[in-house]
């Protein structure tokens, strides 16, 4: 059945829609031995031929989803030019582990963390839900936790409720409430529905409030709950 080149890649797990849009635009998709550079091409994976990147694809796989729950110092990519753990290579070493395979799922992280934070990571392959997850028209709402210095003044509070001006546009915190006191320092609970880079840190930073830790407890419907740092499960959806 032939359907659009990007939603092709899509569903073979090898990018989110949005992803894979860019592949083609920067001539890296080939469609029957010719680079295609527009969108809407309809193409069929069971009868073209389709490469990504020199390497061939065939018809969907099937969907899968996992959670991780990144640890610090864990890089939120499939690879790193600098040799940093990414988080396909935490999930790389427990499905060895989980299946005694070398062989894994081809899967992609959804809602990227910096470095130094912490939280819940969706790995999949299915390109539509990532593009759900992902893209800034679907407002879907991330909940961090958040510890900070000494204990944030009520206006401070407020404040990140605010419109703030960045070069991205405007961002706010959806909502912001003191989670508890923990050694003269403050988790506090705060839900955007942005997705621009660093947000959470730099609207802290706006209001002057130093950021100690990270932790993203909730991307969508997709929860932390009691997964430990570093583990991983599958969710059926």
């Amino acid at each position: 059945m032939q359907q659009r080149l990007q939603t092709i890649i899509a569903h073979a797990g090898i990018a989110s829609r949005r992803k894979a849009e860019e592949l083609i635009a920067h001539g890296n998709v080939q469609l029957n031995g010719k680079t295609v550079k527009e969108m809407g091409i309809l193409a069929d994976p069971d009868v073209d031929t389709i490469v990504v990147n020199g390497k061939k694809i065939s018809g969907s796989e099937p969907l899968c989803y996992f959670l991780l729950n990144k640890q610090r110092g864990v890089v939120s990519t499939v690879s790193d030019p600098d040799g940093k753990r990414t988080v396909i290579d935490i999930f790389r070493k427990w499905w060895k582990k989980e299946h005694g395979e070398e062989e894994f799922p081809r899967v992609y992280p959804v809602g990227r963390l910096d470095e130094e934070s912490e939280g819940v990571i969706l790995l999949t392959n299915d390109g539509e839900l990532a593009n759900r997850l992902t893209h800034p028209r679907f407002e879907v709402q991330k909940t961090y936790h958040v510890l900070v210095a000494g204990s944030p003044t009520n206006t401070q509070l407020h404040e990140l409720t605010q419109d703030m001006s960045f070069k991205e546009g405007i961002a706010m915190a959806d909502s912001v409430k003191i989670v508890k006191h923990e050694e003269g320092n403050t988790w506090i609970a705060i839900n955007i529905h942005q997705g621009m880079n660093h947000q959470v840190r730099r609207m802290c930073a706006r209001v002057n409030l130093e950021v100690l830790r990270l932790i993203r407890v909730k991307l969508g419907s997709f929860e932390l709950g009691r997964l430990q740092s570093g583990q991983i499960e599958e969710v059926k959806l």
